[in-house]
């Protein structure tokens, strides 16, 4: 399936959202002939709390300009194509353009060498009730982390 390579385009949706933590969202869709094959949120700006409580940042990491990545999906139809790849690549250019410090995300264990190969690190291992999950960082200002 290389005929992904560059046919599959991320655009970026600003959402209007006034959601509890939700108050700056970007949305990247990957699409393909008119369908959408994947998206992944960013949220600025989320509050203190949720990022102490949830993400275990402490305040000093809050006062940073911090994203936090999560949804991403891939359709089924799409899943052996580009485009997580390609969305999670585009983090990186989004969170270049918007000066993020850090960009945060969570993922399964069984996801981590992809997002290692893409310069995340494990920062902490959480269990929830819907299973375990390894939250993820990034400095999107250090592409030497990239491993492509």
């Amino acid at each position: 399936m290389g005929y992904w390579v560059g046919r599959i385009k991320p655009i970026a949706l600003k959402s209007k959202g006034k959601g509890k933590n939700d108050p700056g969202t970007i949305w990247l869709m990957a699409i393909h002939e008119g369908k959408i094959a994947g998206c992944v949120r960013l949220r600025y700006g989320c509050e203190a709390q949720y990022l102490k409580e949830y993400w275990g940042l402490n305040p000093a990491m809050i006062l940073k300009n911090i994203a936090i990545c999560d949804r991403l999906v891939v359709a089924a139809a799409f899943r052996h194509s580009r485009a997580a790849y390609m969305l999670t690549t585009e983090i990186y250019q989004v969170a270049l353009k918007n000066i993020t410090e850090l960009t945060f995300m969570e993922a399964e264990e069984h996801l981590l060498p992809f997002y290692r190969k893409l310069g995340f690190e494990v920062y902490r291992k959480t269990k929830h009730a819907y299973g375990t999950r390894f939250q993820l960082f990034i400095n999107p200002n250090d592409g030497l982390r990239l491993d492509l």
